[in-house]
């Protein structure tokens, strides 16, 4: 695993950028139509399916790059690296979901007042690192279904980066389903 990590970390970051970009827009959308629940919404859907577009081009150019690699014999195919890839990226967030998933459970039902704080500290944390949801969970701010909203808001990006990384790897463009000719002169 650490060897895939050296060997990829630049892939990771990439992943990783434009996930904090989107976390920003994401932010600055919420904060401009928080007021207005249907078009905090849209935004939020908007955001969300911008984001996933970003995914998907990253791994697909990812998935593009390795093809070449591949067929030349420089590397070994990996199976599952889009997802490997967007785990990665992915799992300050999904590390911080989980502790605060289980530390909600522990200050809840043991009554520990440490791990009410460390919910409260770990969420706001992966709250804000997941800007680009921002706007379509605040419709779920339901306790502890917010919590768990955290946790599975990282599967979209998780799908889309093993889809697109697949299909970059077989140079198969989604344009091309709808009759667009996406290749460059």
């Amino acid at each position: 695993m650490i060897k895939f990590v050296k060997e990829n970390f630049d892939n990771i970051l990439k992943l990783a950028v434009n996930q904090i970009a989107m976390t920003i827009f994401g932010l600055l959308l919420s904060a401009a139509t928080f007021s207005n629940k249907s078009i905090l919404l849209a935004t939020g859907v908007l955001s969300a399916v911008f984001y996933l577009y970003l995914v998907y081009t990253a791994a697909w150019d990812i998935g593009a790059r390795d093809k070449i690699k591949i067929d030349g014999g420089r590397m070994k195919k990996i199976k599952l690296k889009g997802l490997y890839l967007a785990l990665l990226s992915n799992s300050v967030i999904i590390l911080l979901s989980l502790i605060a998933l289980i530390c909600f459970y522990l200050g809840e039902y043991n009554k520990l007042q440490w791990a009410v704080n460390t919910t409260a500290v770990t969420y706001n944390i992966a709250w804000l690192l997941n800007g680009m949801y921002i706007s379509l969970m605040s419709f779920g701010n339901i306790i502890p279904l917010k919590y768990y909203l955290m946790l599975l808001s990282v599967i979209p990006a998780l799908i889309t980066s093993a889809l697109a990384y697949t299909a970059g790897s077989h140079n198969f463009r989604l344009l091309s389903l709808l009759g667009i000719n996406t290749d460059k002169k």
